[in-house]
């Protein structure tokens, strides 16, 4: 159920995009911070390894970064285990468990490459909790056994 949001933290919107993958065409998502109503959940919860983990959501946090570890959880979800921007990743495994053609593949290669030549700044953003860096939830799209991280 959603519900329509009266009071708001602030004005300024966000755009982004979103593509899973299935389509060549990104979701654009307008996104502002918003102020927790009574009964808004401020936890997100998922099962790892057959036992139930969960992090609050500060109220600092917009409903923008709510909706990234949202598709992040998604993206992992739907890879099963399998890391398609890893080296471990065969373009035989693309070809076949993804059905991605040519086009799709050389994006994926190109993607790994551009991952791993910005793995450490990346790491220092994680390690530094640099939550509002374009980069800190587009980076865990690389990160195996990834998890929601807290923004607090």
């Amino acid at each position: 159920m959603v519900d329509n949001i009266s009071h708001w933290a602030s004005d300024e919107i966000k755009v982004i995009h979103v593509s899973e993958g299935y389509t060549r065409t990104p979701v654009e998502l307008r996104v502002r911070q918003f102020c927790p109503q009574e009964g808004d959940k401020l936890t997100r919860s998922w099962v790892a390894n057959g036992s139930k983990k969960s992090v609050d959501i500060p109220l600092t946090r917009s409903n923008g970064w709510i909706g990234a570890n949202i598709l992040l959880a998604y993206f992992h979800y739907c890879n099963k285990g399998i890391y398609p921007f890893s080296n471990d990743c065969k373009e035989q495994d693309l070809r076949t468990l993804a059905e991605l053609d040519e086009s799709a593949i050389r994006f994926v290669k190109e993607t790994r490459s551009f991952a791993s030549d910005h793995k450490r700044q990346w790491q220092r953003l994680h390690q530094e909790g640099l939550f509002e860096d374009d980069y800190f939830f587009l980076s865990q799209l690389f990160t195996e056994n990834w998890e929601p991280r807290s923004t607090v």
